[in-house]
């Protein structure tokens, strides 16, 4: 895949990068060094971010719908958008919480738990 003009494949070092409003819709990220990058509103939809570094990334606006986020480093990481947090997080040994649910049509819905 590239991005203007740059090949951008697995285990890229994009540390610092600015890719605000990149199409990055599929691309394959994983284990990618994105630490410190700026991704506000980019199109991260169905991209592989599996065990990539998004230390201190800013993903304000960012679609991260179906990502794959499994694995990835998101500390420090700026304006997460819910549904990265709700895929990443952990949930509670006690307390509520929120949970989501993909229904149908695509939609996805936000559950208090």
């Amino acid at each position: 895949m590239k991005v203007n003009g740059y090949i951008i494949e697995p285990y890229a070092n994009l540390r610092g990068a600015d890719l605000y409003g990149a199409d990055l819709r599929g691309a394959n990220l994983r284990s990618a060094n994105l630490h410190g990058a700026n991704l506000r509103s980019a199109n991260l939809r169905i991209a592989n971010l599996y065990g990539a570094n998004l230390r201190g990334a800013d993903l304000y606006g960012a679609d991260l719908r179906s990502a794959d986020l499994r694995s990835a480093n998101l500390s420090d990481a700026k304006n997460i958008p819910e549904i990265a947090v709700a895929t990443t997080s952990i949930v509670p040994d006690s307390g509520s919480f929120s949970g989501w649910k993909k229904c149908a049509n695509g939609v996805v819905v936000q559950l208090s738990i």
